[in-house]
């Protein structure tokens, strides 16, 4: 009987040990992924070009193709169709790590090749990055676009 005894209690000694302890940090929670399906709108600033403001706006479809709208500094946008620029391409987000990048040429200057690189906010509603020549997707300025 002693003996018997003497198991049950060092098992439930063991068990008691054995349970967590409660000032472990719960585990990180997983990054969830973001949406960036939508249209967006917003301004680019050209550094190359006297940090002058110009219309950007791109709509990013599910499958991962863009239309790119771009227009000069100092005109305003009301509509979309009559942009002195648009384009069409594909782009690549990185939802874990809210990273959205693409490449593009403009109507009015079809032989320049550019490209951006920019962070989803954590709200999901804006996107900021920079924007260059590509390859480099910075050396030429910077842009800001909100969810409409």
């Amino acid at each position: 009987m002693k003996k018997a005894l003497s198991v049950i209690c060092l098992a439930a000694i063991t068990f008691i040990a054995c349970k967590k302890d409660k000032n472990d940090p719960d585990p990180e929670p997983e990054p969830q992924p973001v949406n960036v399906i939508a249209y967006w709108e917003g301004k680019y600033v050209d550094t190359k070009n006297g940090n002058k403001e110009g219309y950007f706006g791109v709509l990013l479809r599910a499958d991962s193709t863009a239309r790119i709208y771009v227009e000069d500094p100092g005109v305003t946008v009301t509509d979309t169709s009559k942009v002195t620029s648009r384009t069409e391409t594909t782009f690549t987000h990185q939802s874990d790590a809210k990273k959205l990048t693409f490449t593009y040429h403009t109507e009015a200057y079809p032989a320049i090749n550019l490209a951006t690189s920019g962070t989803v906010n954590d709200a999901a509603n804006g996107i900021a990055g920079t924007w260059g020549n590509s390859p480099s997707a910075s050396d030429r300025g910077t842009y800001t676009v909100t969810k409409k």
